[in-house]
C-alpha cells in the first residue's frame, strides 16, 4: 500500500517504483529503440517482494486506523487486489515474466515475540495462520494471470515454507538461535531494528534473524537457494529457475 512502512521513515511503494520504471523504460527506449526494449523486457524477470510491512508496521501498528476500516479478511483482499492490479500495470509496461513472494512465517520474528509476549520463543501462531491464509488467496490470484495475460510468466515464491522449513530443523542449517536478534535490545532483541549502540552477538552465523525482523545474509542465501531451485511447496507452479528456462525458449 502507498503508506506501508511510513512509520519508519521515507519509502517507495510499489506503485512509485512502477512509476519509476515507466521512466527508466523510456531511457531505455531512446538508448536501443522500441523493438529492442520490448525484447529486452520480454526476456527478463521482475522480481517482487511485499506484503510484511502492509500488516506488521501499517495494519498492526500502534494508533493505526485500519483495523477500524477493515476486517483482517476485508484487508487481505485489499492487498490482494492491489497488488494483482500493479502485476496488470507492470504487464502493460512490456514486463511479461514475475517471480512473487508471499509472506514469511513473521510470526517468529523478534518483533513480533516481544510484542506479543511469546512464551519461550514459541511463533505467534495466529499471525503465522494470517500469512498463511494470504498466501493461499494470492497465489491462485498469481497464477491465474496466466489465462488472462498473453506470453505471461509467473512463480509464487512461498518463502512461508522456506523459513518453516529452516525452524523444524534449525541445526542442520548451522543455527543455534532462532527466537533473539543477533543485534537488538528488549526481549528477544525485538525492540526496533539494529542501531549504533546496540549489542551484537559474539557469532552472527548461529542466529536466524539479524535484527528484530530481519533474517541474516545467510538465510536470504539459503531461502534463495530453496525458491529459486525447487519447485512446489516452495515455489509454484514451477521453481523460479524454471521460469528461466521457459523464458529462454521464448522467442520475439
Amino acid at each position: 500500500m502507498p503508506y506501508a512502512g511510513l512509520n519508519f521513515g521515507k519509502v517507495f511503494s510499489i506503485d512509485a517504483q512502477i512509476q519509476q520504471f515507466a521512466q527508466v523504460k523510456q531511457q531505455i527506449v531512446a538508448l536501443i529503440g522500441a523493438n529492442a526494449t520490448e525484447r529486452l523486457l520480454y526476456r527478463s524477470i521482475f522480481y517482487i517482494v511485499s506484503g510484511s510491512n502492509d500488516w506488521l508496521n501499517t495494519y498492526f501498528f500502534p494508533g493505526s486506523p485500519l483495523p477500524h476500516l477493515y476486517t483482517r479478511t476485508q484487508y487481505r483482499d485489499v492487498l490482494i487486489d492491489k497488488l494483482i492490479s500493479q502485476v496488470k500495470e507492470l504487464y502493460n509496461l512490456g514486463v511479461r515474466n514475475i517471480a512473487l513472494t508471499g509472506l514469511p512465517a513473521f510470526g517468529c520474528a523478534p518483533s513480533q515475540l516481544r510484542a506479543y509476549k511469546s512464551v519461550n520463543g514459541t511463533c505467534i501462531a495466529w499471525l503465522n495462520d494470517l500469512a498463511r491464509d494470504y498466501n493461499d488467496h494470492l497465489r491462485p490470484r498469481l497464477l491465474g494471470l496466466v489465462d488472462e495475460l498473453p506470453d505471461s510468466g509467473f512463480a509464487f515464491q512461498n518463502t512461508y515454507e522456506a523459513l518453516e522449513t529452516v525452524l523444524r530443523d534449525p541445526a542442520a542449517y548451522g543455527y543455534t538461535v532462532v527466537d533473539t536478534a543477533c543485534c537488538g535490545i528488549g526481549k528477544y532483541g525485538g525492540f526496533l531494528n539494529c542501531f549504533q549502540g546496540f549489542p551484537v552477538c559474539k557469532d552472527v552465523q548461529t542466529h536466524l534473524f539479524w535484527d528484530a525482523y530481519h533474517s541474516i545474509s545467510r538465510f536470504n542465501e539459503q531461502l534463495v537457494d530453496m525458491v529459486w531451485n525447487n519447485g512446489p511447496p516452495y515455489s509454484y507452479p514451477y521453481s523460479g529457475k524454471d521460469l528461466i528456462n521457459l523464458l529462454r525458449e521464448k522467442r520475439l
